[in-house]
């Protein structure tokens, strides 16, 4: 296995899941679409909520991708041998999933803090395992 590189963005992005409040959640524009009579209704969208505030969602927007120019082999997240594939994301992967579509998923600002809180104890598990200190 490659050296792990992104190891700093990791743990901050750690730190920034933790420190994700209702307010900043609230302060996300939200999708508007208009229902038959006209009417505005605010569509709660989780993927794009955090996509703004974390870059989720796409590899050219997420913090750890994008410091490890998205190459996988390098990442923090760990590699198993059902998930080869350099094309594969392993952070969305086998352990990884749950607590990743949780986050997407989610269809309440209440749901999202928690599958926000459960992905980051989930990374900071595998610190853990990884013997990565976060201070």
């Amino acid at each position: 296995m490659d050296e792990i590189k992104n190891i700093p963005e990791f743990i901050a992005l750690i730190k920034k899941y933790e420190s994700i409040t209702k307010e900043d959640i609230e302060g996300i524009d939200i999708s508007v679409i208009a229902d038959d009579n006209g009417s505005n209704i605010f569509e709660f969208d989780a993927h794009h909520i955090m996509y703004k505030l974390t870059g989720y969602g796409y590899s050219s927007s997420c913090t750890l991708c994008k410091s490890i120019d998205r190459n996988c082999t390098i990442c923090v997240y760990p590699r198993t041998n059902q998930y080869t594939d350099l094309d594969c994301f392993f952070c969305t992967h086998g352990e990884n999933s749950d607590t990743y579509y949780a986050i997407g998923e989610a269809e309440t600002i209440h749901s999202l803090l928690k599958a926000i809180t459960l992905r980051a104890a989930h990374m900071r598990d595998l610190c853990k395992r990884l013997n990565i200190q976060i201070n």
